[in-house]
């Protein structure tokens, strides 16, 4: 939820108004999303927002701007009034509203993935899948609340997701728990076909969930038993004999600076420390494969209104291409992880093998457009869309397994810097200089002058052409090295890859056991 309202500028250049009054008469969900959870899902875009550049058109936006709040509230409002009134190219603005959503996800993701290890690739998947649905989730509940009304959008956006993390904020922690069967999956598969082939009348459907409630509460037996044991266990220690403890202290342990064990890191799978992560071979390969693969679906998706407009698509198409992007990362982000984990624990398919697989997928998308086929842009959204989609889920994946869980959260937003680098070198270093350089050719063989700040056009499939041939070679250069990431992984991967996580018990000695070790 937070990381739906959550928008991020990308430049500097100030856009015009939003206008959200048609979305709220259509009830439609319109999404232009970048394929990264730090720069994914803005609110202003799935609300089918149109912004101006002077530059390029119809391209993204900044920010919004609701109704100032009231002079009376406390100073950390009085705050947020004035950073609001002083526009989107405020540079507090700009860094709250950056960086705001990077606590929310670091608090469910990291806790997330180290409650269920032996299903990280499904937990990331839904994750980012509810990511991807919170916008939409916030402008419904703005609907009920407010109507057709947009002037407390801003102020809506700013309290609901921070009452729903203080509201959860006790529930998000690391559970540990015992060894978990590894056929429980095929139990409750099980369960639902039998639920298919047999049905109940209302009786059987009262006596079921009767069953279901005694079960349910039928552990808090073992609990009043186990904190009855713990009181009669206190009241005998306190008449105990004080343990002696001996003199001999074990001799300390040797300490090695920090930049010993930087450039030293231990096997696949263990836990690396954050610089061994940071400095690890598999990190700049995993980082330079996603630069090339995420840069080019990441440029796709943000000038993909503008693509179609030089294509000659009518408007109405180019809000059909973007619903097509958004539904379909959506179903990436759900879909992938599942099939992921599947496959990897059946086969013992290397992880990043399949990062190699959607790159070349998200070429296919590349190549309509660099040719302009004919109804291409339909197609090419559908496969930018999963492919963006299913990337990530994939990458913070991999981080968990090659890195360790141990410290998790820093290799975790380490690896999404990747997405803003290849947006930036992809877009606006390739994409949106071929962009104008085709529009003032197209402006001199008209005979007209182009005028700086002037507003530049391209039509034709000239504009775009070049930009993504190069996309399509930086794509299959991140392809060739997500592939040496695979061959460096695979011996890892045949093995037992949630072996250390999974059958680690907690961090807690029965009675039984203190006999036996004694």
């Amino acid at each position: 939820m937070a990381d739906g309202v959550r928008h991020l500028p990308l430049d500097g250049r100030r856009r015009g108004q939003p206008h959200v009054q048609p979305l709220l008469k259509r009830h439609q969900i319109r999404a232009r999303l970048l394929p990264n959870d730090t720069q994914t899902h803005r609110l202003l875009q799935v609300l089918g927002i149109q912004h101006w550049n002077p530059r390029r058109p119809n391209q993204r936006g900044d920010t919004t701007l609701g109704r100032p709040l009231r002079r009376r509230r406390p100073q950390l409002l009085l705050k947020l009034h004035d950073m609001a009134r002083r526009g989107p190219q405020d540079p507090a603005a700009q860094t709250v509203g950056a960086n705001s959503h990077t606590f929310t996800n670091t608090g469910s993701f990291v806790t997330c993935v180290k409650n269920f290890p032996g299903n990280r690739g499904v937990v990331m998947g839904l994750s980012t899948g509810y990511i991807s649905i919170s916008a939409a989730v916030i402008t419904q509940l703005y609907r009920a609340f407010y109507g057709d009304d947009t002037s407390y959008f801003t102020q809506f956006a700013a309290w609901v997701p921070t009452v729903l993390s203080f509201a959860f904020i006790g529930t998000i922690r690391i559970i540990k728990s015992p060894v978990r069967s590894r056929n429980d999956d095929k139990v409750f598969y099980k369960f639902m076909v039998l639920q298919r082939m047999f049905s109940f009348n209302q009786t059987g459907y009262g006596l079921s969930a009767a069953a279901v409630l005694f079960l349910l509460f039928l552990p808090l037996v073992v609990v009043f038993e186990e904190e009855h044991k713990l009181l009669k266990t206190n009241s005998l220690t306190q008449f105990a004999a004080p343990l002696v403890v001996s003199p001999h202290q074990p001799p300390p342990k040797e300490t090695v600076p920090w930049w010993k064990d930087a450039f030293k890191p231990p096997e696949i799978g263990e836990d690396y420390t954050i610089l061994q992560a940071l400095f690890s071979v598999d990190m700049l390969t995993l980082l330079v494969a996603t630069i090339s693969g995420v840069g080019g679906t990441a440029t796709m998706i943000d000038n993909l209104g503008q693509i179609g407009t030089s294509f000659g698509y009518p408007s109405k198409k180019i809000s059909d291409f973007v619903s097509l992007t958004s539904i379909w990362s959506y179903l990436g982000q759900i879909t992938a992880g599942i099939l992921y984990e599947i496959l990897i624990t059946e086969y013992k398919y290397p992880r990043p093998l399949f990062l190699t697989l959607i790159i070349l997928l998200s070429s296919i998308g590349h190549l309509l457009i660099a040719f302009n086929v004919p109804s291409g842009l339909y197609v090419a959204s559908v496969i930018t869309g999963f492919c963006s989609g299913a990337i990530w889920p994939l990458i913070y994946t991999i981080i968990s397994e090659v890195f360790g869980l141990k410290y998790y959260s820093t290799p975790y937003y380490f690896g999404g810097a990747a997405s803003p680098i290849g947006l930036y070198l992809l877009d606006v270093r390739v994409t949106g200089y071929y962009y104008d350089k085709e529009a003032k050719k197209q402006m001199a063989a008209s005979g007209a002058a182009w005028k700086p700040g002037e507003a530049l056009n391209c039509l034709g499939g000239e504009c775009f052409r070049m930009s993504f041939f190069i996309i399509i070679v930086v794509a299959l250069f991140g392809a060739v090295v997500s592939l040496v990431l695979a061959v460096r992984t695979t011996k890892f991967y045949r093995g037992d890859i949630y072996k250390k996580e999974v059958l680690c018990l907690p961090e807690r000695v029965g009675v039984g056991q203190e006999e036996n070790t004694k």
